[in-house]
């Protein structure tokens, strides 16, 4: 908002501010915005001619809006407000004032108030009356502590949505102590202002911010709290890992090149397990999501959290299972004569069910989306176990997808839809799956140093087409390849480019388990498979 400036033609510097206007305001001054007294356009937006009241003398003004498809931001508004309110020329235009309504003035107020009354221990005048009374005062300090680590001026000294559920969790316990019975009043009343929170399961098993920071609550007290959901899961010094896995020896490392080391040993008592360590607060956040998430779903396909440890900065999950090798290394290697049909048969059903298990039947639904043959560990029957939910997403039973600001997953196995557009859906595990299906047919990998993944896959379909799958199917597999046309389908309808045009984990183990039984190699392995016991299951 400007008006001509007739003082002398020497320029300088005001210590004068600028007043910030009201709405009302401006509206009085252009007649609501007339659009006939547009006097021009520009890049920020319109200009408006106007009239203010300056006491007892109209003031003409000129006033630009900024147009919401403008391409200037707060950034160009407020350098030009700081610039023009403290510059006075001749030939400048004076900025009398300005309005910013994106941001509420009451709520601005509120933030600052609620920070003050925190910052100086007057936290009972912050609460609602309604449940005033009915806040202990330990909780309501937790509580306050956790609001202002929300407000904190910069972003990545601001807890993880992951963090603040942890905390709200922990104050809920305290509230309940204190009553000595069931208080939902607290998560009730944040509830109210946060309507897209549908449950704290929804929210403590993903996280949407990578930002590092001061945790709210430690890492020690994370898993005590979701110990606290789990009896079973046992806390183990480090030195009993160091004994299981010799010291953490390179001849127990499972897939040495990996991202994600993994290391097998064997406790004292006999029981054989898996270590993941890690350090450093860049992965806490992974290995805190992975923990939430499997101390609440039990499958056999599903690899199981024994355990954890935690010394100084370093800590580690415990895996309660024997494994052998993961399947990259032995479907990716030549050499290897382990992997007959019906035990890769038995892989790909044993994963479907899996993912069937974590989209369908767990307590909270689970999106991997990171399913490549890394992921999938073999134990000495050389049964599938998944693994690695570090970067999973959960879901309330009732979602369907959702978006995603942080894409998390292997090039090559994410969904097009999920790797583009941050849409995250239980269709992108089924892309996965079927990219997996497709290596295991084949014996190589669909991401060649040299070869595009998608003329990988034409080639591939080529040959589907053309009836020629001899030519594409790994020649460890000792099996007609006509036999092969229905599994070979399975996988290439899952990796569809189209989500809708996939099936569900449903429909794909349902096909799976009728080609088992139609298939001449199915009726051939039911001698070494148990395939009655894999169909009562589904």
């Amino acid at each position: 908002m400007s008006v001509p400036n007739i003082a002398e033609s020497s320029s300088s510097e005001s210590p004068q501010l600028c007043r910030q206007f009201t709405f009302s305001e401006i509206q009085q001054a252009t007649q609501n915005l007339d659009e006939s007294l547009i006097i021009g356009h520009g890049g920020f937006g319109k200009v408006y001619k106007g009239t203010i009241t300056n006491g007892s003398n109209p003031l003409i003004v000129a006033i630009k809006r900024l147009d919401s498809n403008s391409n200037q931001g707060s950034s160009e508004f407020w350098a030009e407000v700081n610039m023009l309110s403290n510059l006075r020329h001749c030939h400048l235009v004076s900025l009398i004032g300005y309005l910013d309504r994106r941001i509420d003035e009451e709520q601005r107020a509120l933030a600052i108030w609620a920070q003050d009354s925190i910052k100086k221990g007057r936290l009972k005048q912050i609460v609602d009356t309604e449940i005033r009374e009915s806040v202990s005062p330990k909780c309501l300090k937790v509580f306050a502590k956790l609001a202002k680590g929300c407000l904190h001026k910069h972003p990545k000294q601001r807890p993880t949505m992951a963090e603040v559920v942890v905390c709200l969790e922990s104050i809920l316990a305290l509230q309940e102590k204190a009553n000595n019975k069931p208080q939902l009043t607290i998560m009730q009343y944040f509830a109210r202002f946060a309507p897209g929170i549908r449950s704290v399961n929804s929210l403590e098993l993903s996280f949407d911010s990578a930002g590092g920071g001061s945790s709210v609550y430690s890492l020690e007290s994370y898993f005590n709290t979701i110990g606290g959901e789990n009896k079973t899961l046992r806390r183990f010094d480090l030195n009993t890992l160091i004994v299981a896995t010799e010291n953490f020896s390179e001849a127990n490392k499972i897939s040495p090149h990996a991202r994600e080391p993994l290391y097998k040993g064997k406790l004292q008592n006999g029981l054989s397990i898996a270590v993941a360590p890690s350090s450093g607060t860049q992965h806490e956040k992974e290995y805190m999501n992975e923990a939430s998430i499997l101390v609440k779903v039990e499958h056999e396909n599903v690899a199981k959290l024994l355990g954890y440890c935690i010394d100084g900065n370093r800590w580690f999950l415990v895996y309660d299972f024997a494994v052998v090798e993961s399947l990259d290394r032995l479907i990716f290697d030549p050499e290897c004569t382990l992997l007959n049909w019906d035990t890769r048969y038995k892989i790909v059903l044993g994963v479907a069910r899996a993912l069937l298990y974590l989209h369908k039947d767990a307590p909270v639904q689970v999106i991997h989306s990171d399913v490549t043959p890394g992921k999938i560990l073999l134990d000495e029957s050389l049964d599938a176990k998944l693994s690695s939910f570090r970067n999973a997403t959960c879901l309330s039973i009732n979602e369907a997808d959702c978006f995603v600001l942080r894409i998390c997953g292997t090039w090559g196995y994410m969904a097009p839809e999920y790797m583009l557009h941050g849409y995250l859906s239980s269709k992108a595990d089924v892309y996965s799956f079927g990219v997996l299906v497709l290596e295991i047919i084949t014996g190589h990998r669909l991401m060649t140093r040299g070869i595009s993944y998608d003329s990988l896959l034409k080639h591939i379909g080529r040959n589907w087409f053309e009836g020629t799958l001899s030519n594409i199917i790994d020649p460890r597999i000792d099996v007609d390849s006509s036999s092969l046309t229905k599994f070979f389908e399975i996988g290439w309808l899952c990796v569809q480019e189209d989500a809708a045009a996939r099936p569900t984990m449903e429909e794909v183990v349902s096909m799976l388990l009728d080609w088992f039984s139609c298939s001449p190699c199915g009726k051939n392995a039911r001698n070494d498979y148990n395939y009655e016991r894999q169909f009562e299951m589904y």
